[in-house]
């Protein structure tokens, strides 16, 4: 009907037309997830975390191992050593047992059960940047040397990541306040320690 047909008694106004309103398609419902969908989801997740786990560990193996020395000592190496050793102890003995010394890839490190330092290979630096790298036979020494006095006074060693970053750390800094340790070798033992904290803070966690 248009507005000229429209009786003289009624209003015809095209604003009272009602409007359709649009359709608003609802969203989708969420597709239901299984318990055994829920179970698989969670060992992935664990299986992530432990993927970057032994990632990081490996990325710090390499460092650690691949920047110091992995030729095996000749004799007058080892006889440096021995004197280096004998330096830091002072009149107090303690044993360095340098019969891995001459093997490739042997590595320097504290024995707890024998409470005897074994030397190896990369008691002498790299040629990496690295602090680690760097330190000297002096410096060696005297880390090996703190890991021997701190378990004499009762300090139990985390060897495992994360905490044996802290361990390691916190050897290099006891390390740094040993007596005849020379500045040069003081600031690579703390610039160790705190290559160590940051391998400690970007280890994934619990």
């Amino acid at each position: 009907m248009s507005l000229q047909s429209c009786p003289p008694d009624r209003v015809c106004c095209p604003s009272r037309v009602q409007k359709r309103k649009p359709h608003v398609p609802h969203p989708p419902s969420p597709i239901p997830v299984s318990r055994a969908s829920d179970s698989a989801i969670a060992r992935l997740g664990i299986l992530a975390h432990h993927c970057v786990v032994h990632f990081v560990y490996l990325i710090h193996l390499t460092r650690m191992l691949g920047a110091r020395n992995y030729i095996g000592l000749t004799d007058h190496q080892i006889e440096h050593c021995n004197q280096t050793w004998e330096f830091l102890c002072g009149r107090l003995k303690r044993e360095l047992d340098p019969s891995e010394a001459a093997r490739h890839g042997s590595r320097t490190r504290y024995d707890e059960r024998r409470r005897a330092v074994i030397l190896g290979a990369d008691a002498y630096p790299g040629t990496g940047q690295s602090a680690n790298s760097r330190l000297s036979v002096l410096a060696c020494l005297a880390h090996e040397l703190a890991h021997m006095r701190r378990a004499e006074r009762g300090f139990r060693r985390p060897v495992n990541p994360p905490d044996g970053f802290l361990d390691e750390a916190e050897t290099s800094i006891y390390a740094a306040f040993l007596r005849y340790v020379p500045l040069r070798d003081r600031e690579d033992l703390v610039e160790d320690a705190r290559d160590r904290l940051f391998d400690w803070l970007a280890f994934p966690k619990e």
